[in-house]
């Protein structure tokens, strides 16, 4: 089984990180120094640290983070399962249940996944922004792209799946899984972009309207921070960020 479970690259970008540990609901608990040292996700069965070196504004600035240990603690027996080591080994995750271990696992895929360079391989983890289709029930086989991810209070790892034709689904992780291949990845609600053309070019914004008949290629964008704007676009202005 430990075979199975992920070990994450030498070091990730400090912005990239800090995204997916937003997207995942991850918290940042230590301050050292100006920046951060731990990430935990506490949920009802179990608790997870993930232990690391290099973040934030501190002494030094921003620097690449270096994770030395991942931990879950079962908290229905009290043991831990751990990741640890040089070269890091996984360890002791029989003391997790197996719908806890498959929201571990598929955790830490999306958390540790290389980072993806603007010209580089398309990411095959499960995260915010990838390509996804629907694996099982009544919708299996239906894609879209993976709006967010996170518990809420679920017992589980959850995904919210939106669609080119403006459905959405709210899914377990367990029941999607990524779409090999560097097609096109639709741009739907709620997706978050750069402005690419114009004044505004550099900006992030999310999309508020896309026209789910494809009719027209315009598109309304409110800028981030809440607050900042929003502005009628088309989809040659701006890029799908990820």
């Amino acid at each position: 089984m430990d075979e199975t479970v992920p070990l994450w690259p030498p070091t990730l970008p400090y912005a990239t990180f800090r995204r997916r540990c937003k997207e995942l609901d991850l918290r940042h608990e230590l301050e050292a120094g100006g920046g951060t040292t731990r990430a935990t996700l506490d949920t009802p069965s179990f608790r997870l640290t993930v232990q690391h070196r290099g973040s934030g504004g501190g002494y030094g600035g921003r620097r690449p983070i270096a994770v030395e240990s991942v931990r879950v603690r079962a908290k229905a027996v009290g043991r831990e399962a751990v990741i640890d080591g040089a070269p890091p080994k996984p360890r002791g995750f029989e003391v997790l249940e197996p719908a806890d271990r498959d929201a571990v696992i598929t955790l830490l895929r999306a958390l540790f996944a290389p980072a993806r360079g603007r010209h580089a391989p398309r990411d095959r983890a499960l995260a915010k922004g990838a390509l996804a289709r629907i694996a099982t029930g009544e919708h299996a086989g239906t894609t879209g792209t993976v709006q967010w991810m996170g518990k809420r209070g679920k017992p589980e790892l959850m995904v919210s799946l939106a669609t080119a034709d403006g459905r959405s689904f709210f899914l377990r992780a367990a029941e999607v899984e990524v779409i090999e291949g560097d097609g096109p990845r639709p741009m739907v609600k709620g997706a978050r972009v750069k402005v690419v053309r114009g004044e505004r070019a550099g900006e992030l914004a999310t999309l508020t309207w896309v026209d789910p008949e494809g009719q027209t290629d315009r598109v309304e964008v409110r800028f981030l921070p809440p607050g900042y704007g929003s502005l009628w676009l088309t989809t040659r202005d701006v890029e799908l960020d990820v």
